[in-house]
């Protein structure tokens, strides 16, 4: 079974090792990340960022019964498991199978992942338009149609330029 944990920054390691450690070897984590590059000081960097910012999915087969639950509790580096995972399993594992649907060979989001959703506003992540929010004016198959103030542009769904969407 499925739970949804948040985490404090920056332990995500010894959370899931401690978790492994008061569990067992069995306990799987999943934790979809994005991966991009940035360029810094003409130099080509490697961003890799959390597509669910602090939260990460944990499976053991013994969270169907609450009292597991209250074994990981106090654990270092958790700050909650939310509630309710148990009433949402189904929803939970679709998101993971098309999250790992989505992933490249590195084992990053691929951009077909957002490419599919519907959203009115994205912000790039990496190319010439880094960081910049554009308003979605129209979707086709494989281009959209953007606009930031006065500019308007049309990008390939296929591009090396990475989005995200802003909602």
């Amino acid at each position: 079974m499925w739970a949804v944990i948040k985490y404090k920054k920056d332990e995500y390691h010894i959370l899931s090792k401690t978790i492994k450690e008061k569990l067992g070897e069995v306990t799987k984590f999943y934790n979809p990340k994005l991966i991009y590059y940035k360029i810094f000081k003409n130099k080509k960097r490697r961003i890799e960022s959390n597509l669910l910012g602090n939260y990460v999915f944990c499976y053991f087969e013994g969270f169907k019964d609450k009292k597991t639950i209250s074994k990981i509790n106090n654990t270092k580096g958790l700050e909650y498991v939310l509630e309710g995972y148990n009433c949402y399993q189904t929803q939970i594992t679709k998101f993971i199978n098309l999250c790992k649907q989505n992933e490249d060979q590195n084992g990053g989001i691929k951009q077909s992942f957002f490419s599919d959703s519907e959203f009115k506003k994205i912000k790039f992540l990496s190319g010439p338009f880094s960081n910049l929010i554009f308003d979605v004016i129209e979707r086709k198959k494989d281009k959209i149609k953007l606009s930031l103030g006065g500019i308007k542009t049309t990008i390939n769904l296929d591009s090396e330029n990475l989005f995200s969407p802003v909602f």
